[in-house]
């Protein structure tokens, strides 16, 4: 297999640039590097600050962003096909396979496939007909529809994240399941390598310098989007004011940065990081003693939650609501303690307290979680990707 990896997102300062560049190596190596090329030149986005203004001003135009999205792929697609065919046949490359992530109206990667007669496959992520048609309200309906069907059909697999995800593309567009690929995220395996010892050195560093030495550290970590719950860990976070035993603690940066700012200003029982690169973020993992995801519990949960798999990568106990892949993962793979039924903030606080009291459960979920957490590598997930697509 020669294979073409077109992700934009390789360039991006995104939460899914970890995605991305995850893929990539684990793609790499895999079928050997000279049997994988890709484009846009990949970069590490976790050293990108995170554009909180640019979100804002693409909210408010969102109108007149879209139609000239619309126009613009279009053009661009042809350009960039063009530009990535020239470059693969001056190197000597000639790709078997195509693996695009979907980019709204882009087509580049259907260009690309069709002039080397190579396999199509595309990764979804989203169910843009839903994101932007139901959610986001953006124009253009039907030219989403029409661009998200095309790049459905005419692939020869559909790789998407969630089993939610795979049945709402399904059921909208009237297509058989054998032709999707259900591979949920995973961790950057060579960022998680150090061993015990090590990994205690950065703990004890990372907690003395924030003066969390004697605290029990409950992190949350994500692009803090509106469904993530961040409302509700505020909630949570304000009930254990007076317990000077217990710290919160938040790394991202995303659209709930006020509420998180408004909270910090006013209790002295959390700590905003913002957004960290790939290392801080590993050590400041390493540092707490619970993850927590008070996930909104709702309908068409298609998300792959990514840090969930960093907190797994990181040795972490986490506790999540019991929704969709969450739920999956945790039935399958550790047990009942990880989850809560909702986000209500008093079942989420009455799960901690057990937590916090019983040290025999605590030790149990640590130790389901180093256990099981060579399950969840990029690696893995390509190794499964490509063994699916070779077997057609």
């Amino acid at each position: 297999m020669k294979l073409v990896y077109i992700n934009d997102e390789l360039a991006t300062g995104d939460g899914s640039n970890a995605h991305a560049l995850g893929m990539l190596s684990a793609f790499k190596e895999l079928l050997g590097e000279s049997n994988v090329y890709s484009f846009p030149l990949p970069k590490d986005g976790s050293k990108d600050a995170a554009n909180i203004r640019n979100v804002v001003i693409r909210q408010k135009l969102k109108v007149v962003l879209q139609f000239v999205r619309y126009f613009r792929k279009k053009i661009n697609s042809i350009k960039r096909s063009k530009a990535y065919i020239a470059e693969m046949e001056s190197n000597g490359f000639i790709p078997t396979h195509v693996l695009a992530r979907s980019t709204v109206f882009d087509v580049t990667a259907n260009y690309v496939a069709k002039y080397f007669n190579a396999k199509l496959i595309y990764e979804i992520n989203t169910p843009m007909y839903y994101e932007a048609g139901e959610i986001r309200k953006v124009p253009m309906e039907r030219q989403m529809e029409v661009w998200e069907r095309k790049i459905i059909e005419e692939s020869v697999y559909v790789y998407v994240v969630s089993k939610v995800c795979r049945d709402m593309l399904c059921e909208h567009y009237n297509i058989n399941t054998d032709k999707f690929i259900v591979v949920p995220n995973g961790y950057m395996e060579d960022l998680y390598t150090e061993n015990d010892e090590e990994r205690q050195v950065i703990r004890d560093a990372i907690r003395k310098k924030e003066n969390i030495i004697d605290k029990f550290v409950i992190t949350f970590v994500g692009s803090l989007k509106v469904w993530h719950g961040i409302q509700m860990f505020c909630e949570i976070a304000e009930k254990f004011q007076k317990d000077s035993k217990v710290h919160f603690l938040i790394i991202g940066d995303g659209e709930m940065r006020k509420e998180i700012v408004n909270y910090v200003q006013s209790h002295d029982n959390m700590t905003f990081m913002g957004k960290l690169d790939y290392q801080r973020m590993k050590q400041y993992l390493y540092a707490s003693d619970l993850g927590l995801m008070p996930y909104n519990k709702q309908e068409n949960f298609y998300f792959s939650p990514l840090k969930m798999f960093d907190m797994i990568g990181a040795g972490l106990p986490f506790v999540g609501t019991r929704v969709a892949q969450i739920e999956d993962i945790v039935n399958e793979f550790f047990d009942a303690n990880f989850l809560v039924e909702n986000n209500n903030p008093q079942l989420v606080i009455k799960r901690i307290n057990n937590i916090v009291i019983d040290k025999e459960a605590y030790s149990s979920m640590e130790q389901k979680v180093i256990k099981n957490k060579e399950l969840f590598t990029w690696k893995k997930r390509a190794q499964y990707l490509l063994e699916k697509i070779n077997r057609g």
